[in-house]
């Protein structure tokens, strides 16, 4: 029976800091009004909640002009929509997590509706794909769920209940592999399987996806790791 993998983007096939984005544009304050990354990275992330600029961003109600407009305003900067732009869209590191998409695309191949489900937003989306040719081939097949194009992030209420619509299979029939602990409870609530995807396993993805699917038994406890 065909069931459907739901990987994140963000510290599980490429990795990203949010922090890039304050530190330039500290960087590019007036001598005359120096600003603190950290007072920029609060407002624009503060705690990750549902009501961060961040969150509106992904969730596709608020632009990145919008964004920068606010951000100028409030600290002053001389900085312009360009400038911000390239700033917003400098947090991903260079590569795609090699043994995550090699893990990913065997699967793929074996039978498992494979799918990018993230959080993120018009502009990071844009500059990902562009990059990466893996990407864009799976966004033009239609597998990827992001939520600026659903309109909610993963954690507000109906997300993943949308997600299985989309997708067609029945929620116990899904598996997201993500790095935050909130988005695989609120997959969770939702009646699909979850595996909270931690740093330290990203050089051994096939190991640590693979013990799940055995657990579940998706795959045989003969499957090579």
């Amino acid at each position: 029976m065909e069931r459907c993998l739901l990987f994140d983007l963000g510290n599980v096939l490429i990795d990203f800091d949010h922090r890039v984005v304050s530190r330039e544009l500290a960087r590019l304050a007036s001598p005359a009004h120096p600003v603190g990354a950290e007072a920029i990275h609060e407002y624009i992330f503060g705690d990750a909640g549902p009501a961060s600029p961040n969150a509106q961003m992904d969730r596709g109600s608020l632009s990145l002009a919008s964004l920068h407009a606010s951000v100028v305003t409030r600290f002053s900067l001389p900085v312009s929509l360009d400038q911000f732009g390239h700033a917003w869209s400098s947090i991903f590191a260079a590569d795609l997590n090699r043994a995550v998409v090699d893990r990913l695309t065997d699967l793929a191949s074996n039978g498992f509706d494979v799918r990018f489900c993230s959080n993120t937003n018009d502009a990071h989306w844009s500059v990902v794909r562009s990059k990466h040719p893996l990407l864009e081939e799976f966004d033009r097949k239609g597998q990827c769920l992001l939520s600026f194009r659903i309109g909610h992030i993963k954690t507000d209420a109906g997300f993943f209940a949308h997600v299985a619509t989309l997708t067609g299979f029945a929620p116990a029939d899904h598996l997201l592999i993500d790095d935050r602990r909130d988005n695989c409870q609120a997959a969770e609530a939702a009646g699909m399987r979850a595996l909270l995807f931690e740093a330290h396993e990203k050089a051994d993805a096939a190991r640590s996806i693979d013990g799940v699917l055995r657990r579940l038994g998706w795959i045989a406890d003969t499957a090579p790791r």
